[in-house]
């Protein structure tokens, strides 16, 4: 134990008598050493003794510290060693927001840099710097990452693409709202894009988010974008009376067909109290 710890802080000499007076040498003290960044014990062939690095774990260490000694250090010595890891230290980067490690490995191992890792920006926030970085290095992103940062509800990702007049098509603003994502619906309310039918349509329809569909149309009633029939229809085959009550609350009058919807699910006096239907 004592042993172990001395190691944490790199101490090489410690390790270095232990070795020499015969003591019992464990594998996890390379995998600290691996983890903690500690060249001066992982280049020390008399405590290595043959014994094979632990490469994920030196990659995976020196993304957690920023510790771009190490890392320079597995580029220029072990980088066949290390390949196979990037992928996952590039997603660890993602993670905890590692800016400087995200622009290194942008800068030497740009061929890990696939859409699905873009996706990633996008998923993971904080990371809206790499996403600037990526697109002022001429980075061309595609629509999925745009819909992966609707479906998080990731706004600053978004607003980094309004702002930069990147076109964003209707199935961004779909993913947000069958996401139940109001707010992505209202900065592009606010933005001035055209937000169709498929859109409202989509509000409907997820059932582990319908009670978040009230205030995604509480977008388009404050914008007075129209809701045509097929959007109510859609809410009366999904069973979601709350939006229905809540659209009509606000002064929305449903044509004939739609009662006449409405009317084969619920009896009205219950769904719409304190309204006649005598007519």
């Amino acid at each position: 134990g004592s042993l172990l710890k001395k190691k944490k802080k790199g101490h090489l000499e410690i390790l270095l008598y232990g070795v020499k007076m015969g003591k019992f040498f464990c594998e996890s003290y390379l995998n600290v050493a691996a983890y903690f960044g500690h060249l001066n014990i992982l280049l020390c062939q008399e405590v290595t003794n043959g014994r094979d690095l632990n490469f994920d774990a030196i990659i995976s260490g020196a993304v957690r510290r920023e510790n771009m000694e190490m890392l320079v250090y597995c580029f220029e010595h072990w980088k066949d060693q290390i390949t196979q890891f990037i992928p996952k230290a590039i997603k660890d980067a993602f993670k905890l927001n590692k800016f400087s490690v995200l622009m290194f490995f942008f800068t030497n191992a740009k061929e890990h840099f696939s859409e699905s890792v873009w996706i990633d920006v996008a998923f993971y926030r904080g990371n809206e710097e790499f996403m600037k970085f990526g697109l002022d290095n001429k980075v061309v992103m595609t629509n999925g990452v745009w819909i992966k940062a609707a479906e998080r509800e990731n706004l600053k990702i978004l607003r980094i693409a309004i702002e930069r007049k990147i076109p964003l098509d209707e199935r961004v603003w779909v993913e947000a709202a069958l996401h139940g994502n109001f707010s992505c619906l209202k900065l592009a309310a606010l933005s001035g894009f055209s937000l169709g039918e498929n859109v409202w349509i989509a509000a409907t329809t997820h059932s582990e988010f319908i009670n978040r569909s009230v205030p995604c149309f509480l977008v388009a009633f404050r914008h007075d974008i129209h809701l045509s029939d097929n959007v109510w229809k859609k809410a009366v085959e999904c069973n979601n009376r709350k939006l229905l009550q809540a659209a009509w609350a606000f002064g929305i009058n449903f044509s004939d067909d739609v009662i006449e919807a409405i009317k084969k699910h619920w009896d009205l006096s219950v769904v719409f109290t304190n309204r006649c239907f005598c007519c």
